[in-house]
């Protein structure tokens, strides 16, 4: 059996090779087959050539050739304004990563992200030797093509491009299903094109070698601070009893959460704390004693905040701020919800359940409120 999956793979390389392998000049095959030598060397596998992200590749050396997107602050992961992609320029703080990113799939149909290394020889022509002595030099794209650091996940899919004075590589960690172009001219579908295009994102340049690399930013901590208004209720047929406004409590949020991944998004485990005020007329409180305090109440949580959508957390509750300790709760609570919206504000969308300490009532408080993400990046090469 394991020999049979060996024989698929090197059936299914050479395959790949031989028909993708045909949209690359010599010299960027030459390019290809050195660093595939040199993965070879550190004992790492080979990588199927993609015709999408080559696209993509050739397409961007000949913007950096023929537009010189790369000007002032602008640096090699740039796009020019003149061609069917987005236009940007990539400055050194990394603005702009998500346009070297999206690039794959803006121009070819491949489904993720794509991430470049590019090499420029100014004033002479590009090869295969100067380009990968350039990156190998360079410690940051040594990690992008050997699998290190925060690389380390396995690359399927690779693209060249090498035109003048400049070559870039792309990688991506889907493989390449389809090997299909957008159309990006008026044109019909085909591999070469005649407009120049731009191309990264995330990058940073080494001076020495004139090569350029894009940081990777991950989240490592997480605050959010917001507020809500709920209503707190044994069960919904109590609801609407009286005055909506006396069902009514209102509070703020607060979470801090440590990010668990190396990703922007993805899951965070947190503190959250509730702070609120119900309205002394509430039905639920007027005929249960269950809460020491008619109106204040402080709660303590922990949790998980998954891919910043969905929250699941548990605590307790306090109704009586004279002797908080984790001893004197006065209720636990269970909540789940999700957070929609952009980066920096969400709409909280939640629903606690309440379990009054040495009492077998439980209540639940439906909330809706609005929160504010601000995130501490931490930036790794």
């Amino acid at each position: 059996m394991k020999f049979k999956y060996v024989f698929l793979n090197i059936l299914f390389f050479n395959f790949a090779y031989n028909t993708y392998s045909q949209n690359l000049s010599n010299e960027e095959k030459k390019l290809y087959d050195l660093i595939m030598e040199y993965r070879n060397e550190k004992g790492l596998p080979i990588i199927p050539i993609s015709s999408s992200l080559t696209h993509v590749a050739q397409l961007h050396v000949k913007d950096l050739s023929n537009n010189h997107p790369d000007q002032g602050i602008c640096n090699m992961h740039s796009w020019s304004s003149n061609g069917p992609w987005s236009s940007c320029c990539y400055t050194s703080d990394h603005a702009r990563a998500e346009c070297m990113w999206s690039k794959p799939r803006e121009l070819s149909n491949y489904k993720g992200n794509g991430y470049e290394i590019s090499f420029g020889s100014f004033g002479t022509e590009a090869t295969p030797e100067s380009a990968l002595n350039g990156w190998k030099s360079s410690s940051g794209h040594n990690a992008v093509i050997i699998n290190q650091g925060i690389w380390n996940d396995r690359w399927n899919a690779i693209g060249i491009g090498l035109y003048k004075g400049y070559s870039v590589v792309w990688f991506g960690k889907e493989y390449d299903t389809q090997n299909e172009f957008k159309n990006t001219s008026n044109q019909s579908e085909k591999k070469e094109s005649t407009q120049p295009i731009p191309i990264f994102n995330n990058q940073i340049v080494n001076s020495n070698s004139n090569t350029t690399i894009y940081k990777k930013k991950h989240k490592l901590l997480s605050l959010k601070l917001g507020g809500s208004i709920n209503l707190l209720s044994e069960d919904f047929k109590s609801l609407g009893g009286t005055s909506i406004n006396n069902e009514l409590a209102y509070q703020i949020n607060t979470m801090i959460g440590i990010n668990l991944g190396k990703h922007k998004k993805n899951t965070s485990f947190g503190i959250f704390g509730n702070y609120g005020k119900y309205n002394s007329k509430n039905t639920t409180l007027l005929n249960n004693k269950a809460f020491l305090s008619k109106d204040d109440f402080i709660e303590i949580e922990s949790g998980f905040l998954i891919k910043e959508f969905f929250r699941l957390s548990g605590g307790v509750g306090y109704s009586n701020f004279n002797s908080i300790s984790f001893n004197s709760y006065n209720y636990s609570t269970i909540t789940a919800g999700f957070s929609f919206g952009p980066r920096w504000i969400k709409m909280d969308v939640t629903n606690t359940l309440m379990k009054i300490r040495n009492n077998e009532k439980y209540f639940f408080r439906p909330s809706l409120g609005i929160s504010i993400v601000l995130n501490t990046l931490n930036k790794k090469i």
